[in-house]
């Protein structure tokens, strides 16, 4: 069997230990170190599957690679009833049909920058450090995965180009978007989380769906699942000890939990203009217009509640808690770049903080489709004194059966205090 070490080898070959090698001896030169051509095959399916070693996320969900940019992958559907009785007098007929359908992709390409310096293979060769080479691929499929798993959920085209993060995302639209689309999605609309959310999300799962429930699970983050485990503590039993103490998450209905960082918990609806502002060396806002909106519904559900304010003339922001003083409101501590605080409410926006979503349904029903036509280009720049390595790979997201997710937006899960 294929150890890790090995994995890691095979993976690191398109690093090349030569070029390493000669970046400690000092005889890196652009003919002994430049080339552009297509990754093998067995390389790059290796660093797909190492990749997923370190990513719980990616790990869970399905990996399907193609050779070209575009086409369809074959769905088998076999559905309802599968066997009858067959008695002396009854009539034997066929109960179900196999139904195949293609879904289309459509991949989109990533690049990858690494640069190596001269000064850091050397320093790390100067230090008796040994497999520099190996480190430097396990530093860079450890970030590849976990950059990979939040663009496979956090994916949206209509991200911008704003920051790297932002021109990472836009690439191709991923679960939260997807699921937008065409799952079971209902607005929680900022109500606090409570364990009859779990109930309610059951209830709303299609029922062939929970007819094999063993392949569910609560996708959701680690905020929510300390929010139910301190419900549970409130049970004076053995079960409330053990929901705080035990480093396994509760199975809520009898399902297990799948924890995917990549879903925010600083949600919340469109920013809007508090009702009125005031102060001189902070700003306090009154929230009268977000309880009319309905979100938070009352005043006193606000309180305790984190809030964004933003100046829209400075474009500062300050998360702040909200309290009731006869009206739902917020103080910053600081002016949020101005040098005189303005007191005109519509100079300013705020919204919730401190919302999030929850999924129910199989990890499975998400596939990354890899195109395998990986391209590795390396050279040495003189000018800089480094070695400069571009990957590029291309890939996109599918959630063909979407009827099977149920998605719970807007759950407000303010951080816990003890």
């Amino acid at each position: 069997m294929t150890d890790n070490r090995d994995l890691v080898r095979k993976a690191g070959e398109f690093l090349n230990t030569h070029i390493l090698g000669k970046a400690e001896g000092g005889s890196l030169n652009l003919s002994t170190t430049h080339y552009n051509q297509l990754i093998p095959r067995e390389t790059v399916e290796t660093m797909i599957d190492v990749t997923r070693d370190h990513s719980a996320f990616l790990s869970a969900v399905n990996v399907i690679t193609r050779s070209s940019k575009k086409g369809t992958i074959p769905i088998w559907d076999l559905e309802g009833i599968v066997m009858e009785h067959v008695g002396e007098q009854d009539p034997s007929q066929v109960t179900s049909q196999l139904t195949l359908s293609q879904v289309p992709f459509v991949t989109e390409k990533f690049k990858c920058d690494i640069v190596i310096s001269h000064e850091e293979a050397a320093e790390h060769a100067a230090a008796g450090l040994g497999n520099f080479e190996t480190k430097a691929v396990n530093s860079f499929n450890r970030q590849l995965g976990n950059n990979i798993a939040e663009l496979s959920f956090r994916g949206d085209k209509t991200a911008g180009v704003a920051t790297r993060e932002a021109r990472m995302l836009k690439g191709i639209d991923g679960v939260d978007v997807l699921t937008d689309a065409g799952a079971n999605v209902t607005n929680w609309a900022g109500k606090a989380f409570a364990r009859g959310v779990y109930g309610s999300m059951y209830d709303a799962i299609p029922w062939k769906y929970r007819r094999d429930p063993g392949n569910l699970r609560w996708w959701q983050t680690t905020r929510v699942s300390n929010h139910y485990r301190d419900a549970l503590s409130n049970i004076t039993t053995g079960v409330g000890d053990q929901a705080i103490t035990q480093r396994e998450i509760p199975a809520a209905m009898g399902i297990d939990s799948w924890i995917v960082p990549y879903i925010s918990d600083t949600d919340g609806p469109t920013a809007i203009a508090p009702t009125s502002v005031s102060g001189t060396t902070n700003v306090t806002a009154v929230l009268t217009t977000l309880v009319t909106a309905g979100d938070p519904t009352t005043a006193a559900l606000g309180s305790g509640r984190k809030f964004l304010i933003t100046c829209t003339a400075t474009g500062q922001s300050e998360v702040c808690t909200g309290f009731v003083d006869t009206t739902l409101q917020i103080s910053t501590v600081g002016k949020l770049g101005q040098t005189t605080v303005s007191t005109t409410a519509s100079d300013y926006t705020v919204r919730p903080y401190d919302e999030t979503a929850i999924y129910l349904g199989d990890p499975k029903s998400i596939s990354i489709v890899w195109n395998n036509g990986w391209r590795s280009s390396r050279e040495y720049n003189k000018d800089l004194d480094q070695i400069e390595i571009t990957i590029y790979m291309e890939l996109c997201v599918l959630m063909p059966i979407l009827d099977g997710i149920v998605k719970y937006t807007g759950i407000s899960v303010p951080p816990l205090t003890w």
